[in-house]
């Protein structure tokens, strides 16, 4: 899985591997849906990667855990590693519908990540590691299809270079807050790239550990609720007419 090859780090890479994301061959998890009240469904949960595509290359998230509202992944193999003048770039996708149970809205999306970079020989910010995502949330509603967007933050902040970085750990976040737009399922993807930087005899490694997606949902008010079951039974003395 780890592997040294040689890419131009530059901003229209990101592009590159979105548009590659599509034509590689994708890993389905199948559905988690929700087993009480409150509990969302997770629907249709599948990862892509442009530069490791399956079956050639191991998954990089791996099948999640369901707690809760939480998918849990424990990524074995999500890294990116170089050395000696090389360079490498590893770009895994998250997809998955996301809807709330019925009677209530979806409040907010979070995504927390952790794991850890080295860097080793005596060198210069040539040598470097460094980690970024990108979180897009699609409404899925007749008539309706709004986009939102939230980038991954990372603390301590990256990219980690020599010679002041030399090994630590990373903690990487991203939320989106849907409250009161009445969103009740959407599709969530979530765009992850590791990259890596040397020199020669200097070495560079990034990886991630865990990746959890915890939804909140909430539970209308009663106003909320009485309009929605008048609806309701508007919806269903239109269908008996028909």
């Amino acid at each position: 899985m780890l592997k040294i090859r040689n890419t131009v780090l530059a901003a229209g890479l990101a592009l590159l591997v979105l548009a590659g994301v599509a034509q590689a061959a994708t890993i389905n998890y199948g559905d988690y849906f929700g087993i009480g009240a409150g509990q969302v469904d997770f629907i249709n949960v599948r990862e892509a990667s442009a530069t490791d595509p399956y079956p050639a290359n191991d998954p990089l998230y791996g099948a999640p855990i369901r707690d809760g509202n939480r998918l849990i992944f424990t990524p074995l193999t999500f890294a990116s590693f170089a050395s000696n003048g090389a360079a490498d770039t590893t770009s895994g996708t998250l997809s998955m519908i996301i809807r709330a149970d019925v009677g209530q809205f979806l409040t907010s999306i979070f995504i927390r990540e952790t794991g850890d970079f080295s860097l080793l020989g005596v060198g210069t910010p040539a040598t470097s590691a460094t980690i970024n995502g990108l979180l897009t949330i699609t409404e899925l509603a007749p008539g309706s299809a709004p986009t939102i967007t939230s980038t991954l933050g990372v603390m301590p902040a990256a990219p980690y270079a020599l010679p002041a970085d030399m090994a630590g750990e990373f903690v990487a976040t991203t939320e989106i807050d849907v409250s009161g737009l009445g969103f009740t399922e959407v599709v969530l993807n979530f765009n992850n790239n590791l990259q890596t930087t040397s020199e020669n005899g200097t070495v560079s490694f990034i990886q991630k550990k865990t990746v959890v997606i915890t939804v909140n949902p909430e539970i209308p008010e009663p106003a909320t609720l009485s309009l929605l079951a008048i609806s309701g039974v508007v919806l269903l003395r239109r269908r008996t007419r028909r």
